[in-house]
């Protein structure tokens, strides 16, 4: 995961813990990777959402 953005996607649709996700955003969280992180996050909206928790 910390050699490629693209090994996200794999990583993602496997398991995604919270540690593995906050990894990913301090990672790729840069303007050349905003095409992909966006659609991953699109993507993988629904596990994304349980690792916030539910709405209060």
């Amino acid at each position: 995961m910390g050699d490629d953005i693209k090994y996200l996607e794999n990583i993602f649709n496997w398991h995604l813990p919270a540690t593995t996700y906050a990894y990913a955003q301090q990672r790729y969280n840069k303007p050349e990777h905003a095409a992909t992180r966006t659609a991953l996050s699109e993507r993988f909206a629904k596990k994304i959402r349980r690792l916030k928790g539910p709405p209060l």
